[in-house]
């Protein structure tokens, strides 16, 4: 399994998050109540880990929904509020080494993937040791163009 993190700018409202649902398991299955859970400090800038199986090519999109304030398994749920609409959603080819993806704004497909994909095999890194000060990625990460 290869550790993925996705950074996604998305300007939420109080009250709503963020999820990364694709075309597999460990995405969601499109299914937006399965899918990836990102965080965020500040409700405009959105980090997630997952764990994706080597050499997967996967589609997804991001979901803003309500934040899920279910008090028993007999409720439904958070409610879907918007999806992305870009046209056969984000595509992604899982390398074999940890993966940054920044993704860019919600709704808007990235020009450039060798500017949006960074391998980084030298880091083991998780959800919770992310610096959304500089937006979970280091600030020389991103190769020049």
């Amino acid at each position: 399994m290869v550790v993925c993190r996705f950074l996604l700018r998305c300007e939420c409202n109080p009250g709503e998050s963020v999820r990364l649902v694709g075309s597999t398991p460990n995405l969601g299955g499109w299914d937006p109540l399965r899918g990836v859970e990102l965080t965020s400090s500040d409700n405009k800038v959105w980090i997630a880990s997952a764990k994706i199986p080597s050499k997967t090519v996967c589609s997804y999109k991001y979901v803003v929904m309500e934040q899920d304030t279910t008090t028993s398994k007999s409720q439904r749920g958070p409610r879907v509020l918007r999806w992305e609409t870009l046209e056969g959603g984000r595509g992604l080819t899982v390398s074999s080494t940890a993966m940054r993806i920044d993704d860019g704004n919600f709704n808007e497909m990235p020009s450039d993937d060798h500017i949006r994909i960074v391998e980084d095999p030298e880091s083991e890194f998780s959800a919770g040791a992310m610096d959304l000060a500089t937006d979970g990625f280091h600030a020389d990460s991103r190769p020049t163009v």
